[in-house]
C-alpha cells in the first residue's frame, strides 16, 4: 500500500471524468474509503482513510509499526541535515528487518507539527513524501509525546500534508 498513491489513484480517477465526491479501493492491505474535499484545477485536498494499526512494537526506544506498509519511526532533535539515506539503509538491511525490508522514518516534532524523512523499502533511498510514513510518524507522535493530539500538521521535503485518526 502506498498511501500518496492511493490519493494519486484518486485524482487519476475524477480527472478521467469520474466526477464523484468519493471512492472506494481495494489494496494490498485491504479496503480503503477517500473522499475529494476540495478540488480546484490540478490540486485537490484528499482525505484518505487507512487500515486501523493493530499493533506497536517498541525496540531501542524505536516504534515499529505497519499503516500499509511496515515502519520503522526514529524521533530525532533535528533531521534537516541528518544524512537519510545512510541511516536509512541501514535500518531497512538490518538483521530484524532485511527479510521483507521496512520503511525508516525520522521525525522531529515540535508539539503537533511533524518535520518527516523516510527512506522507502523498494525505493531505496529517501523519498519526498510517504502517505503511509506520515501516518506512522502522526501515531508514534502520540504514543511517544507528551501531550496528546488527534490531528497533526506534517512538512516534507515533498509538502504538506495532515493526519488525523481516532484511538480506539
Amino acid at each position: 500500500m502506498c498511501g500518496n498513491g492511493g490519493r494519486c489513484i484518486v485524482s487519476f480517477a475524477f480527472d478521467c471524468g469520474i466526477e464523484q465526491p468519493s471512492f472506494n479501493f481495494v489494496a494490498s492491505d485491504g479496503a480503503h474509503f477517500a473522499e475529494i474535499l476540495t478540488s480546484k484545477g490540478n490540486i485537490k485536498q484528499i482525505r484518505l482513510q487507512m487500515q486501523d494499526v493493530n499493533q506497536i512494537e517498541e525496540i531501542n526506544d524505536h516504534l515499529v509499526l505497519d499503516t500499509g506498509s511496515p515502519h520503522h519511526l526514529t524521533f530525532c532533535n533535528s533531521i534537516a541535515s541528518k544524512n537519510i539515506f545512510e541511516a536509512g539503509k541501514a535500518i531497512r538491511h538490518s538483521v530484524n528487518f532485511k527479510e521483507k525490508g521496512i520503511n525508516a522514518n525520522f521525525i522531529e516534532q515540535k508539539r503537533n507539527h511533524l518535520f518527516v524523512r523516510t527512506y522507502e523499502r523498494g525505493v531505496e533511498d529517501e523519498t519526498l513524501a510517504c502517505g503511509t510514513g506520515v501516518t506512522a510518524a502522526a501515531i508514534g507522535a502520540y504514543i511517544k509525546g507528551d501531550e496528546k493530539f488527534n490531528t497533526y500538521q506534517i512538512q516534507t521535503l515533498g509538502g504538506a500534508l495532515k493526519v488525523s485518526f481516532e484511538e480506539t
